[in-house]
């Protein structure tokens, strides 16, 4: 979805519009695991269809970056140029494709290269030559006390039900066999599970972001909420939480900055 809120449309659209129902038909689907690339390439043909104005409207305020070669050894690669509407498309899709989730393969082509979401090569997306660049995280920061006080306040028993919700949509009607299926294509090895933890353990460096949520006030949502609800879409409820809580973040942020009607 941030790919594609670069100026193409309205943002509250976005959310409202699209995003929501995009989250209720995964949520339907097993999470759209390994159909997210045919799902997601269908809502930003929507969006964005045949706009001939939508490469212009992100030029020198748009960029994504993707990942050239495989996850043990990713380089990144950042795309803030498009030869046209195809091209943008494309460029969005590959730097959201998300190897063994997003489809079977561990990579889509892009310019005639394999490519797949720039957050396995480079956490924090800054353009080159951008001298000030606001970094935002959608995953909170580790803090061992806001852990401990959520067992305590009543919050351990919706977390455990969101896990299992979350491994039975996952898994679907058949556990036995999509287990099975897994391990007959080697799923672990194409997703990289090793690099995920790798990523996941990079970003929990304090003082790496500006906003991420629970910095500036206690989050809706416990540290593993927020983890799980990567891997099944939250309802329309929670996705309004969150877009609050972001909201109320980056004014708090902007407000520290001291920037005007903040």
């Amino acid at each position: 979805m941030c790919g594609l809120d670069q100026g193409i449309g309205q943002h509250d659209d976005i959310i409202y519009n699209h995003s929501i129902a995009f989250c209720n038909k995964c949520r339907q689907q097993r999470s759209c695991f390994q159909t997210l690339d045919t799902e997601f390439t269908k809502l930003t043909q929507h969006i964005i269809g045949t706009n001939k104005e939508a490469t212009k409207k992100v030029l020198g305020k748009g960029c994504v970056v993707v990942s050239r070669g495989n996850l043990s050894e990713a380089r990144a690669e950042g795309v803030c140029q498009f030869k046209d509407v195809d091209d943008l498309l494309q460029a969005i899709r590959a730097s959201s494709y998300v190897p063994g989730w997003s489809g079977k393969a561990s990579s889509i082509m892009f310019r005639g290269q394999p490519a797949f979401d720039g957050a396995f090569s480079q956490y924090i997306p800054c353009p080159p030559g951008v001298t000030f660049c606001i970094k935002v995280s959608g995953l909170p920061v580790w803090d061992t006390g806001r852990a401990i006080s959520s067992l305590a306040g009543g919050e351990l028993l919706p977390t455990l039900n969101l896990l299992g919700s979350t491994v039975s949509n996952i898994l679907g009607a058949q556990p036995l066999q999509s287990l099975q299926r897994a391990v007959n294509e080697d799923l672990v090895g194409t997703m990289g599970l090793q690099t995920w933890f790798k990523v996941f353990a990079t970003i929990q460096r304090p003082g790496l972001f500006d906003i991420y949520p629970g910095k500036f006030g206690r989050s809706p949502l416990t540290q593993t909420q927020w983890a799980l609800y990567m891997l099944t879409p939250p309802p329309k409820e929670v996705i309004l939480q969150m877009y609050q809580a972001g909201q109320d973040d980056a004014r708090t942020w902007a407000k520290q900055m001291g920037w005007p009607k903040a």
